[in-house]
């Protein structure tokens, strides 16, 4: 009876220990491999390997905080990506020999055989894959976030399982427990202010808004803007008379006021 040599846990064994070999004398004498052929090679799906999973140990005996920091800030922007070259081989087998929770297209995984592996600058990857080398570098740029957010998130995991957090969203409060979440709080400041704007409309909309409107019609409007003398002013006659438009009228009504006061004196001296 013939046994499936995929079944054997020496199998898998030898698979794990060849990738690694492999991807060490990708440096040396199978440099000028094509970088295609040495990514297929090492993602060999015929054999299923238990890879360890990344943790923070791992993350440490490849790259340190310092390293993380630069790698921090190329990400950022901050750097050139000449600044990180030296992790890139750290990087690669952080990606090719653990399980790191990180989703690379075929572009991105050659480019860190390419260059972590098999020491490949730029100019050599863009020639090999028939691709400028601004979309190389970009490939780069992109798949340095992608490792770099995995990474960080590990490294969150671990710290916060060492003080006893175990939810990294909990609230927390230096003067005691948060009674709701900061979304619940935007969640509830944003239906007050539609309240307080609905309540304001229903005032508005009570309220006699003619007192505010423009007087005059069309008729009006148009002989005013023809035979205005002013360029920036023009008046229109409202059809209304207000207290005080009119010296004509002041004096009437101060006239008024002063017969009346004669007319009172006569009556008393009667």
């Amino acid at each position: 009876m013939l046994r499936s040599l995929s079944e054997s846990a020496w199998l898998a064994a030898y698979s794990a220990d060849f990738r690694k070999r492999l991807s060490r004398l990708l440096s040396r004498s199978l440099r000028r491999l094509p970088a295609l052929l040495a990514l297929s090679t090492l993602l060999n799906d015929n054999i299923k390997i238990d890879k360890p999973v990344l943790t923070k140990q791992l993350i440490s005996e490849q790259v340190s905080s310092h390293d993380l920091g630069r790698l921090e800030a190329y990400c950022r922007q901050q750097a050139d990506y000449r600044l990180i070259t030296d992790l890139i081989t750290p990087l690669a087998h952080l990606l090719f020999h653990t399980r790191v929770p990180v989703k690379l297209d075929a572009v991105q995984q050659v480019i860190f055989v390419a260059m972590g592996f098999q020491m490949k600058d730029v100019d050599d990857v863009a020639a090999e894959l028939g691709l400028p080398g601004s979309q190389i570098l970009a490939k780069f740029y992109e798949a340095c976030k992608k490792i770099n957010n995995a990474v960080n998130s590990v490294l969150e995991d671990t710290v916060a399982k060492e003080i006893g957090i175990e939810d990294k969203t909990a609230d927390v409060n230096m003067d005691g427990p948060v009674k709701q979440s900061l979304n619940a709080e935007l969640s509830k400041a944003a239906k007050e202010l539609e309240r307080k704007q609905r309540k304001e409309l229903s005032r508005l909309m009570g309220e006699d808004l003619t007192q505010y409107r423009i007087k005059g019609s069309d008729l009006d409007w148009n002989q005013a803007l023809t035979t205005s003398k002013q360029k920036n002013i023009v008046s229109v006659k409202s059809g209304e008379k207000r207290l005080g438009d009119d010296s004509k009228e002041i004096d009437d009504l101060i006239e008024s006021h002063s017969n009346k006061k004669k007319k009172k004196k006569k009556h008393v001296r009667n």
